[in-house]
């Protein structure tokens, strides 16, 4: 019997709690900045919800079956701990899968709320929506049927008919080079949405780097798929697959938490008021107001900052309208007494969104 391996039990709780702790953070201020700050919670932030709750409840499996063994030379292991670790390892797999194209669901319905209604931005990224789903739920299908009965998976004293590991190995590897593709198409097309936006370049380059974190999502998903070959290896099994755990624990997270920074740019706004005595120039601009939602952007060329603020409309409301202005009768005031000039100047600004005003 060869000599037990080092322990990667430690590691495997280390990564997995550390990740849980820092993505329930950046959602819970993702879900705090909507809805409190920016008062509007969409779709998007639902889905990341989802994809959140099935990651942490990967986590849990994850430690249940460390609990048990997972990380650990299985000859090591008693055998019914041997078993059970194997158990909770299949069964942590499919919320890691669906967990993760969620997350890049929910990235890519936001995309589709601020690029406005040109077909060929938004047709890109619903084919990524399709995929991600139909894909990722196929593999999730697949591992359940893989074997019969399905207790054959992880308990090696029941006899069943499984797939051959070469069928399981081009499924594995299909799926984590189209996550791995999703994840670059979505960290490079956000420098697309920039591109046109009225602000300095150095703001452009700062907005496309944060949309663009899911880069580092990718390379989780690229080692996930290099150590996909040992699920379908039974020696060894407790500690040959804890190496791909821990990477798909980086993939999973790192989706989650890469797409929901860009979320909390509003959160960390400063709010800054422009006065002059000559005269004020407010500039709004709306990223695809011509869609049943969207997001708007207000930039002054002077600013240094770039506030991304959902704006949509609920089922039977009108398009939202923003209208900014002087009033042209109060504007400005010139009166002389007693000799000396006294010069007023009244600055009044209305917006209307979907009848309502406020001023």
């Amino acid at each position: 019997m060869a000599e037990p391996q080092p322990s990667l039990s430690r590691t495997l709780e280390a990564v997995t709690w550390l990740l849980t702790t820092v993505a329930v953070i950046v959602v819970g201020l993702r879900i705090y900045t909507r809805a409190i700050i920016v008062r509007r919670v969409g779709w998007d932030d639902w889905m990341m919800l989802l994809s959140l709750g099935l990651m942490i409840t990967d986590s849990i499996f994850v430690q249940i079956s460390v609990h048990h063994g997972l990380g650990n030379s299985q000859w090591t292991l008693q055998e019914d701990d041997a078993i059970t670790a194997i158990k909770w390892d299949y069964l942590a797999q499919p919320p890691a899968i669906i967990g993760p194209a969620l997350g890049r669901i929910s990235f890519a319905m936001l995309l589709l709320n601020l690029i406005g209604t040109q077909k060929a931005r938004r047709i890109p990224l619903y084919v990524i929506i399709v995929s991600q789903f139909i894909a990722n739920t196929m593999v999730f299908v697949l591992i359940l049927v893989q074997c019969k009965p399905i207790e054959s998976l992880w308990d090696y004293r029941i006899t069943g008919v499984c797939w051959g590991l070469e069928s399981q190995s081009k499924i594995g590897f299909f799926q984590g080079a189209l996550n791995s593709a999703t994840d670059l198409t979505l960290a490079i097309f956000p420098t697309i949405l920039v591109r046109g936006l009225q602000m300095k370049l150095s703001q452009k380059v700062s907005l496309a780097i944060l949309m663009g974190l899911g880069v580092f999502a990718m390379v989780g998903s690229i080692m996930k798929t290099v150590y996909l070959p040992s699920v379908g290896r039974r020696e060894n099994y407790t500690y040959n697959t804890a190496p791909l755990i821990i990477w798909w624990m980086v993939e999973g997270y790192l989706v989650v938490i890469a797409t929901s920074i860009v979320t909390l740019r509003p959160l960390f706004k400063k709010r800054t008021k422009h006065t002059g005595a000559s005269g004020n120039t407010h500039s709004i601009r709306t990223i695809g107001s011509s869609g049943p939602k969207g997001y708007i952007s207000t930039t002054d060329p002077a600013a240094d900052d770039f506030p991304l603020t959902y704006m949509g409309t609920e089922t039977g409301m009108g398009q939202p309208s923003v209208r900014a202005g002087y009033d042209s009768s109060n504007s400005h005031e010139l009166t002389e007494r007693n000799g000396e000039h006294n010069i007023r100047k009244t600055v009044s600004i209305s917006v209307n969104v979907s009848g309502h005003r406020r001023s």
